[in-house]
């Protein structure tokens, strides 16, 4: 806040302090359940749907992962 307070002109003021709600991130969390349980099915089957639910469990992951930093 003292970043805020320092750039102010003088006659303003703050009204608002936003803060992100845990929802935005609820998109990323749940691609990153449905890709972590995907990589587990792939590391336990060794058949070609097993490599293939690996591939796209690494692939939701890293979704996942620039979800998390652009919201």
């Amino acid at each position: 806040m003292a970043y805020v307070n320092s750039v102010l002109q003088p006659g303003e003021t703050v009204k608002v302090i936003g803060r992100l709600h845990w929802i935005n991130y609820f998109r990323a969390f749940l691609l990153a359940a449905i890709a972590a349980v995907l990589l587990l099915y792939g590391t336990e089957h060794a058949t070609k749907v097993g490599r293939t639910a690996a591939y796209i469990g690494w692939l939701g992951l890293a979704i996942a992962a620039v979800m998390l930093l652009s919201a």
